[in-house]
């Protein structure tokens, strides 16, 4: 027998292995299906330096997984006559789990944002020993002062 055949033989058993071992495995995204939503309206800390934005988080059906690390992060962008403000946020300060939760995220800017209209994108990451899972949420959101 032709031993070029033999390793070509073997290289691809070998490749076929791995592929069906990588389809075997089960994600995140099935096991536990994470999802969120931006509440409509956010609150305005003094003198505009910061906004508080609520955010339902619920990571799904109980699953025999454990999720070791989650992170909520909210951006929120303000379109002025004077320019964008734009500020960011983050928190992993909760139990990503099957029963929904408000989950509240201080967003800090360097300039000030002012009661009105802006931009609100979210995004939640959770891992666990099958892998890491990272969703989206974009709403417009009306801020509010004191």
């Amino acid at each position: 027998m032709n031993m070029k055949l033999v390793m070509t033989t073997a290289n691809q058993g070998c490749r076929l292995g791995i592929l069906v071992a990588a389809l075997s495995i089960p994600t995140l995204a099935i096991a536990q299906p994470l999802t969120i939503e931006i509440e409509d309206t956010a609150s305005l800390l003094p003198q505009g330096a910061a906004a508080i934005v609520s955010v339902e988080v619920s990571c799904g059906e109980p699953a025999t997984i454990k999720i070791f690390n989650d992170t909520l992060s909210v951006l929120l962008t303000q379109h002025l006559e004077n320019g964008t403000v734009q500020g960011f946020g983050y928190t992993d300060d909760f139990d990503c789990s099957s029963t929904p939760q408000i989950v509240e995220v201080t967003v800090s800017t360097p300039r000030a944002f002012r009661e009105g209209q802006a931009d609100a994108e979210a995004s939640l990451s959770a891992c666990g020993p099958e892998g890491c899972k990272t969703i989206r949420d974009i709403e417009e959101v009306t801020l509010v002062g004191d």
